[in-house]
């Protein structure tokens, strides 16, 4: 069966199972492609014994259940029932069994015994080996490859599923981010043509998929995207262009005549900045008129042709063979090149899929199901010199596994976060054990390496930094470059990139790993006692950024006008830091900051603050400048104020929100704000204007209370506090109860 990928690689599901359970309409849907009734009608044949004593007519079924199983990604399963073909006299029948079965083995992470399956095949002597003989070369490979692969893994990459909120039990996939939404598309609606039914009801027809939006990066509740949606086709696979001003996607609709099944083509729509929605979407012009599929575009920019670049995969002819990546480029005013296919060795006469390129490493990642790979679709990356595309290189471990593992992103502001989408153990499944995509978010910290006093420590890069308050260089340290690493007794942070502002280092949350046991580090070694010390400055910062300035570790917090005037060095009661009695210099001209510029305003607050203070000394406290006041210190200013967000909707309905300032409530007023993409914010806020002359709370400890009384007491489960500077929202800084 041609697998409909117009959206994702799982299968477009046909939901339409009739009570009639016999042979005739299993071997229709099988024959037509609809491989989830045949999956079933074929059970249900079995069950019931319909096959009579027909023996030969029995092991068919067998061999047509256990493929609709394997292309249902019902591994398990489908290599039982084609093992029983394989054990019957029958076998000869059937020449692709050994392919399959060591398809499914390889699926089972069993690769020795898939690649004995492979190499069996390719043994016989049939005009069916000359089609699939590449194929099955591969795969023997690729299960050489694999289990290489499964000897190492990336080192603090986490994988982590998104909630319900963004997943389901049908596909959802291709997520990117558009400032602090995830915009993904997921495949639960019905057609409008379709009576409603509930979304699991098996006698659905089709399935269609749609752009959805969730804020605080995915873990907010998903909406629909509006007005780019169609009823009656699939949209999906997004991507924003680099200014902000096109959104590109792939529409389609089914097709029987179509080798897929279905026909797609890309469109773009632009933003309207006053009314603050997106427009109608035009079909773009380098689509092909064959029947043939253009989808997953991707924007990026090309600094040799300086303009803007769109990769995407299509079907199109001039390719390798099934799904290959091509590129187009836009010169503005609409007016784009020809599509040029990016060839060897990224594209395959295998399917090459979901491009992504990632500006800040010149690198382009995409899915393909030919190259060395662990089973079904892997991530690969290639990087191109001088129009000559690199080998590609495997992800490996955890990115890439057994399942289907596709939609590789990166965040363009933070290195450390990205999305995958993947059909792995784990996740939302609609039927059987695995089938359908689910979004994972993933992290990817460069490693600490922890080493104690004595080691020797051989010095590969000059901005390999060990932080100590001392200052004092480490004579036991040996290289070119051990005049830049500082004496520490008890461990050498290595992030080489990640030393300035510019590149922060995103410290984990968890103690580290004691490679030699497998486990984190005991309470009280040399090592967790350094971790505590790292951890404690990173927690000053709301993402847990670090970095360094003039040997000393210090937490990146930005979008804070007073964190401009106090070094976040001084940062405890023991370092504190004592406010200068004038307008400090601004570094870049040497004279005082200017009247009504954020430092100035910063200095005013903070000098009312020390004036608490009989030494004029400041310290920091999570978000809170803090007076040291002898023994005793005293909150008296934070920088943020905070708004309770109950929702984020699209086509708001007051009324619906109206209770929550009413009642128990009554302490409190609405405000609605709007917001990119034609989305409006429900916030909760005090009833009274605070001192600065807006609504908000003060204290968060007020608006955690708050948050409290708010999910104790409605249906808003998912409401969160965000932090508001110069009453607009910071972006990343969220609160959950």
């Amino acid at each position: 069966m041609k697998h409909f990928i117009l959206f994702t690689t799982t299968i477009f599901f046909t939901f339409s199972l009739s009570a009639q359970k016999n042979l005739k309409k299993a071997d229709r849907a099988y024959l037509s492609g609809d491989m989830y009734k045949a999956m079933n009608f074929y059970a249900s044949a079995i069950e019931n014994n319909e096959s009579g004593e027909d023996d030969d007519l029995e092991i068919k079924v067998y061999y047509r259940y256990a493929d609709a199983l394997r292309q249902m990604f019902h591994f398990d399963d489908a290599l039982l029932n084609f093992e029983k073909v394989s054990n019957s006299v029958y076998k000869g029948n059937y020449p692709l069994l050994d392919y399959y079965l060591g398809t499914c083995l390889k699926q089972l992470v069993q690769y020795d015994s898939a690649k004995a399956c492979f190499q069996n095949f390719l043994k016989q002597d049939t005009s069916i080996i000359k089609q699939f003989k590449k194929f099955a070369e591969q795969e023997v490979l690729s299960c050489d490859f694999a289990k290489d692969m499964l000897k190492s893994q990336i080192e603090n990459y986490t994988v982590k599923r998104l909630s319900d909120n963004v997943n389901t039990k049908f596909a959802d996939f291709a997520p990117h981010l558009v400032g602090d939404f995830l915009y993904y598309s997921s495949m639960r609606f019905e057609s409008m043509s379709e009576r409603r039914r509930h979304v699991g009801d098996p006698n659905k027809k089709y399935l269609y998929s749609k752009i959805m939006t969730s804020e605080v990066k995915g873990l907010a509740k998903g909406v629909q995207l509006n007005r780019l949606n169609h009823p009656y086709k699939n949209v999906g696979n997004s991507s924003l262009s680099l200014d902000g001003k096109r959104l590109y996607f792939a529409k389609g609709k089914y097709r029987r005549d179509s080798n897929w099944n279905i026909v797609a083509k890309l469109y773009v729509s632009e933003f309207n900045e006053n009314r603050q929605k997106w427009k109608r979407p035009k079909l773009l012009p380098f689509n092909t008129r064959e029947i043939a599929t253009t989808t997953q575009p991707h924007v990026s920019y090309d600094s040799t042709e300086l303009s803007e670049v769109i990769y995407f995969s299509s079907t199109r002819k001039g390719g390798f063979g099934g799904f290959d990546i091509w590129k187009v480029y836009h010169y503005g005013s609409g007016k784009y090149s020809d599509p040029v296919n990016l060839g060897e060795p990224v594209n395959s006469i295998g399917d090459e899929m979901t491009p992504h390129f990632y500006q800040s490493e010149q690198k382009l990642y995409f899915s393909s199901n030919w190259h060395l790979n662990l089973g079904g679709y892997d991530i690969f990356s290639s990087k191109e010199n001088n129009a000559v595309w690199s080998i590609p290189q495997n992800m490996g471990l955890p990115v890439n596994g057994a399942a289907n593992d596709l939609y590789y992103y990166i965040s363009p502001s933070d290195k450390n976060l990205g999305y995958i989408t993947s059909n792995r153990i784990g996740s939302n499944i609609l039927i059987g054990k695995a089938c359908c995509n689910d979004i994972y978010q993933t992290g990817i910290p460069d490693s600490i390496i922890y080493k104690r006093q004595a080691d020797s420590i051989q010095v590969e890069d000059s901005s390999v930094i060990a932080n100590n308050v001392n200052g004092k260089k480490d004579q036991n340290i040996s290289g070119n470059n051990a005049e830049n690493i500082l004496e520490n007794p008890d461990y050498v942070i290595v992030p080489p990139k990640y030393n300035s502002e510019e590149n922060p280092y995103t410290l984990p949350k968890a103690t580290p790993v004691d490679s030699s046991t497998g486990k984190p580090y005991p309470v009280g070694s040399p090592i967790y006692n350094a971790f505590e010390k790292i951890d404690k400055i990173a927690d000053l910062a709301k993402d847990r950024k670090l970095y360094w300035d003039n040997g000393t570790l210090k937490p990146l917090i930005k979008s804070n006008p007073l964190f401009a005037i106090v070094p976040e060095s001084y940062n405890s009661e023991e370092n504190s830091y004592a406010l200068p009695n004038r307008i400090p210099n601004d570094p870049k001209t040497g004279l005082p900051y200017k009247y009504g510029s954020s430092e100035y305003s910063a200095f005013v607050q903070a000098n009312l603050l020390a004036a608490n203070s009989k030494d004029r000394k400041l310290y920091w406290k999570n978000d809170e400048l803090l007076t040291l006041n002898q023994s005793d210190t005293t909150s008296v200013a934070k920088a943020y104020l905070y708004k309770i967000q109950v929702a984020a909707h699209k086509n708001l309905k007051p009324q619906d929100f109206k209770f929550l300032s009413e009642g128990n409530f009554s302490d409190y007023k609405l405000v609605y704000e709007k917001i990119s993409a034609g989305v409006t914010r429900v916030l909760l806020v005090p009833k009274i204007i605070n001192s600065k002359g807006t609504f908000g709370f003060i204290s968060k400890e007020e608006a955690l209370s708050t948050l409290k009384i708010v999910t104790a007491n409605s249906n808003f489960n998912d409401a969160f506090i965000g932090y508001y500077l110069d009453d607009k929202r910071v972006e990343g800084l969220l609160l959950r109860n």
